[in-house]
């Protein structure tokens, strides 16, 4: 003959039933922390495996942002002021900021 079925809440107490709440309890927060853990190194690895083929891409590509280097300044024949002397404009052996003092030529080098 079997025993009648009892609902949780008026079960009698096991003594082996707690020891194993209180051995699950204390092993679920070590569990969680060693998924989250898991999944942050995962994230890691993806994000410098990322960064590396991006800085691959920007190699090859030949990065515009980057200089070549300090660029000569020059002064402005009409006015002084040193541009750099990619962005003048030159006539013979004199060197002006922009069109409009080149057009005037000499007329500012008596200053």
């Amino acid at each position: 003959m079997q025993p009648a079925p009892v609902c949780c809440a008026c079960a009698p107490a096991r003594p082996g039933l707690r020891g194993k709440l209180a051995r699950t309890s204390l092993f679920l927060p070590g569990f969680i922390v060693r998924n989250l853990l898991i999944f942050l190194l995962i994230l890691g690895a993806i994000w410098w495996v990322r960064r590396a083929l991006q800085k691959a891409r920007d190699r090859a590509a030949g990065d515009p942002k980057k200089v070549a280097g300090p660029e000569r300044m020059l002064a402005c024949a009409q006015c002084g002021v040193n541009v750099p002397e990619s962005e003048g404009v030159r006539e013979g052996s004199d060197f002006y900021c922009c069109e409009a003092h080149r057009s005037l030529g000499d007329a500012g080098k008596g200053r």
